[in-house]
């Protein structure tokens, strides 16, 4: 297991000129295709001019090169007709094969999940659909 620094990135879409947010979604998808046999053009994954307008992305790079070796984009939902604050719904993770079993989808949620009590301290309804059943636990712990 390496050496592996994470960083929250809120909402890049928002801030970021389109150049940036272009290499980072580039980046995020030449990782994704060591987890998936073709690309996706969903969520953060997608080319579209908005995609991480509403995207709460944690990142994984390791210490010694910056390579990145995981992620993981949730997406802030508006709910109409309920409360002021979205809803959050934790989305897609990613982390690179050999980098698998180390622990790092917890440190990737205990990022986001971090970063979300310091944006909303009262709490935030949070949704999640998962096609592996531990990363449900990895969200309960």
């Amino acid at each position: 297991m390496s050496s592996y620094s994470c960083e929250v990135l809120e909402r890049p879409g928002l801030e970021w000129p389109r150049e940036r947010q272009l290499a980072l979604i580039h980046e995020l998808r030449a990782l994704a295709s060591q987890c998936f046999s073709s690309i996706p053009s969903y969520q953060c994954l997608s080319l579209a001019p908005k995609a991480l307008d509403d995207k709460l992305i944690a990142v994984a790079r390791r210490d010694d090169t910056g390579e990145l070796i995981a992620f993981s984009s949730a997406i802030f939902l508006d709910v109409p007709h309920t409360s002021p604050n979205p809803v959050f719904h934790t989305g897609l993770t990613c982390i690179h094969p050999a980098e698998r079993r180390s622990g790092l989808t917890i440190s990737l949620f205990a990022n986001i999940f971090g970063h979300l009590l310091s944006m909303f301290p009262g709490g935030i309804w949070l949704t999640n659909l998962a096609a592996i059943p531990s990363s449900l636990v990895s969200i309960y712990q």
